[in-house]
């Protein structure tokens, strides 16, 4: 085989191409002209055909349309029947009630003829429907069309088909709530005594008088007026479209057509094919059936076609649905369309010659010219998929950082976290070395970012991050988890003393405040540590666990380091078989309210009693309320408990000692996450109303910890509750922070003095200084105040002697259920 050097193959480049240009498209401009003069006569034969399916596809949806619409009228006849009737019926009942209300000082026999004459001229249906009234034992109240039968029995009336007409329609309406639809068979006005049409109406109970208020009305005259409307629709479609619809009924008659002529004539006077086609509607089929025909008009001869129609069935009223449309017409169309299409068609073959010639000459001229840039593209194409090549590999090697670093600080994210964990146990247990999971959360970071902006607070962040990479030796890593904590992966320990080391040294991280902004910002930590292999085997568990320690430290003392251990994880699962027992309690009726009296110091006279929540499971036995009400305010169901003690307290007040001046009173108690919920003031005062207790019955119980909380929240939720009636107490007063400087921002009903003052008041001066500086407090802020914790007759009496105006404790009387509250109270009365 003879070699073609490179100068043979630029030249073949340079001008072969040209020619077999040239030679295909002198091919190709001969093949489109013989393609083109072919198509223009496949053109002229297939448009007849085409226009035919056309007009049939376009008759065949309209009729289909019309189908359709008559389907669902028909389809929905009972049901909008039924709907008429009982609309009827309410506004007759309204009318009744309405009289019966406004007339409270009339007979019955007055009321009874003020309602009859009130719903006997009202008429509906076209004039068809009126009401009638019959007691529940069948005594006719009033029939607006037979008056006869007003006072009469109708119990024993029975249809045609020997169905119980007005018995049957009690019992139903007294089987279902007081209202019911009823099918019956009755004699239609107009037409012979003994025959009777079917009827569908409802009635509906009146019970100041023990009657039923009902109407009904002909299922034939509601389809008659279903069937006018779909024709006058039919009508108003054809003539806004344009379009050719027709239906015929059973006995060939035309209800709708075109021509306003022919409505009324009978098909078989027009069209022998038609009535031969109609005369058995189910030979049409589901589908329908496309019919050739010719009317003739009887009155001049004149022929109206011939033409196409499309016939369907509606079989539930035998009519025949139809369209047409006229062969003359096509014929016509398609004739104006073949001379359009031929001297198109000549046009257009000129043009492909001249473009055909045209584009020869330029598409040789452009191949010769490209042909002489191929060569020198070849270069150029090299150098820029060598390019290409090069920037691939730069973005697959980002694109694999970017999956597996943080976007904001650059550590390795949780995919790589986890990759690492995996290989670094791996590495570990190899040479039987330990290895500890630091998860690190940032305490109150929210704090920075709503004081500074979230600027500040991911400068912050990138800023740790390089401090972290900082302190970190050979073989530690550390990844962003998400927010603001971080993972460090610190494998190759010998013991938890070396992870605890490690843990220091990060938490020195944070001993130095950090220059953000020109700001000085001073963070701290909280640490959970899991160890590797005492924890667990598996990075996502050794990852929960330390995550769960974490959560264990921020709960008990921000900024501290917790280790997981056994016996952690026990108090976890005891928390949460507690949480799950607890989301039972209300469903199993666990949870119950007991009830300590509060007594006048002076008199010892009962004025109120506070509610106290109990729990006793099961499986658990009792739990006390430190512990699972903090549970019910994280896990959301506080909502449900609060509302269960509040609605249960004020109903077994209410039922001991009902509203009046000497009325007790009900201490509640209310935590901090419940007042703060959306909606506590709504569930609150909508369950006072429902019950029916007085609210200024009621005081609320807050802890002094919720004004630590959010003071800007809390006053305007308890300035609304006082305004609606409701007393504020504050307890265990004196336990806090910040007492004396919320009784100046507060509108404080009552001061609870805590049972560990009292308990102490006797034998230390500090708690009876204490004890009575609040009560100096509470006098000059004029303000009510209970002692709790009295156990012993002489705390009894030196309260007593300060002026503390009421005591609660067990020198009374424990804390007890409701039924032993009352057998207390009978008792107290007695004494």
């Amino acid at each position: 085989m003879r070699v073609i050097n490179d100068q043979k193959l630029v030249l073949l480049i340079r001008f072969v191409p040209s020619l077999i240009v040239a030679v295909f498209a002198s091919l190709i401009t001969i093949a489109v002209v013989n393609d083109s003069k072919k198509k223009a006569q496949l053109n002229r034969d297939a448009l007849h055909s085409d226009m035919m399916e056309h007009q049939k596809a376009v008759i065949s949806d309209q009729v289909e349309l019309v189908y359709k619409q008559i389907d669902f009228r028909q389809s929905r006849t009972v049901k909008e029947l039924k709907n008429q009737a009982k609309s009827r019926v309410v506004e007759a009942h309204q009318i009744a009630t309405n009289i019966y209300n406004n007339n409270p000082n009339a007979s019955k026999s007055e009321v009874t003829k003020m309602i009859a004459d009130a719903l006997k001229p009202i008429r509906f249906y076209n004039q068809r429907g009126y009401f009638f009234i019959f007691q529940m034992d069948g005594i006719n109240v009033m029939h607006a069309l037979n008056p006869h039968l007003e006072g009469n029995s109708g119990w024993e009336s029975v249809d045609i088909k020997g169905n119980y007409i007005l018995r049957n329609h009690i019992n139903l309406i007294l089987e279902n709530g007081g209202e019911a639809f009823y099918r019956w068979w009755y004699q239609k006005p107009g037409y012979p005594i003994d025959q009777e049409f079917e009827k569908i109406g409802f009635g509906k109970t009146f019970e100041p008088y023990d009657w039923f208020i009902g109407t009904g009305e002909y299922v034939a005259d509601v389809e008659s007026d279903v069937k006018q409307s779909l024709i006058d629709w039919v009508l108003e479609y054809q003539s806004n479209k344009d379009e050719k619809v027709f239906i015929i009924d059973e006995q060939g008659t035309l209800l709708v057509h075109e021509n306003p002529k022919l409505v009324g004539m009978n098909i078989g006077q027009l069209s022998t094919r038609l009535k031969s086609r109609i005369d058995d509607l189910q030979t049409l089929g589901e589908q329908g059936e496309y019919i050739d025909f010719t009317l003739t008009l009887d009155s001049n001869k004149d022929n109206i076609g011939p033409g196409v129609a499309f016939i369907r069935d509606f079989t539930p009223w035998g009519w025949a649905i139809g369209s047409s449309f006229s062969l003359d017409e096509i014929n016509t169309f398609i004739a104006e369309r073949q001379e359009e299409l031929e001297q198109s068609s000549f046009e257009h073959l000129m043009r492909l010659i001249i473009m055909g010639v045209t584009s020869i000459l330029i598409m040789v001229a452009v191949s010769y010219l490209a042909s002489q840039l191929i060569v020198k593209r070849f270069a150029k194409f090299q150098k820029r998929i060598n390019d290409d090549f090069g920037q691939l590999e730069t973005t697959k090697n980002q694109m694999q950082y970017m999956a597996l670093h943080d976007p904001l600080t650059g550590l390795a994210n949780r995919s790589a976290l986890v990759e690492s964990l995996a290989s670094n146990i791996t590495r570990s247990s190899a040479v039987n070395k330990q290895l500890a999971v630091v998860f690190l959360d940032l305490d109150d970071f929210k704090k920075v970012n709503d004081l500074y902006g979230h600027a500040v607070g991911d400068k912050l962040l990138e800023c740790l991050s390089r401090q972290f990479e900082s302190v970190l030796e050979t073989h530690d890593s550390v990844a962003r988890f998400g927010g603001d904590e971080f993972i460090f992966c610190i494998p190759l320990l010998n013991s938890q003393q070396e992870a605890v080391a490690k843990v220091e040294v990060i938490k020195g991280v944070f001993s130095q405040p950090f220059l953000i902004d020109g700001r000085m910002l001073t963070v701290d930590c909280s640490i959970g540590v899991s160890m590797y292999p005492n924890d667990s085997q598996e990075p996502e568990t050794l990852i929960t666990c330390a995550d769960t320690v974490l959560y264990r430290s921020k709960q008990n003392n921000k900024g501290s380091v917790l280790f997981f251990d056994a016996q952690i994880n026990a108090e976890i699962q005891d928390e949460y078989r507690v949480e799950q027992q607890l989301k039972r309690a209300l469903c199993n009726n666990e949870l119950s309210v007991f009830y300590q009296p509060q007594l006048c110091s002076q008199s010892e006279k009962l004025v109120g009693v506070e509610a106290l929540i109990r729990w006793t499971n099961r499986e658990l036995g009792f739990i006390g309320p430190d512990v699972f009400i903090p549970l019910a305010e994280e896990n959301g169901m506080i909502t449900k408990i609060g509302a269960f003690i509040f609605e249960r307290a004020c109903r077994d007040i209410l039922s001991l000692s009902p509203n009046g001046p000497n009325a007790l009173l009900l201490s509640v108690n209310v935590s901090p996450r419940e007042l703060l919920l959306d909606g506590f003031y709504q569930q609150v005062t909508k369950l006072t109303e429902q019950i029916g207790i007085d609210s200024n019955r009621i005081t609320l119980e807050v802890t002094e910890s919720l004004f630590i909380h959010d003071m800007k929240r809390v006053v305007p939720i308890l300035d609304r509750l006082k305004a609606y009636g409701f007393s504020i107490s504050l307890d265990d007063f004196g336990t806090g922070y910040s007492s004396l400087s919320n009784l100046n921002h507060l509108s404080i009903d009552e001061l609870k003095v805590d049972k560990s003052f009292v308990a102490n008041m006797v034998e230390n001066a500090q708690s009876n200084a204490l004890v009575k500086a609040i009560l100096a407090i509470s006098e000059t802020y004029q303000i009510h105040v209970v002692a709790e914790g009295v156990e012993t007759k002489e705390q009894h009496l030196m309260l007593k002697a300060y002026g503390c105006q009421c005591l609660q404790g067990y020198y009374f009387a424990k804390p007890m259920p409701f039924n032993l509250l009352q057998d207390w109270v009978e008792e107290k009365e007695r004494a």
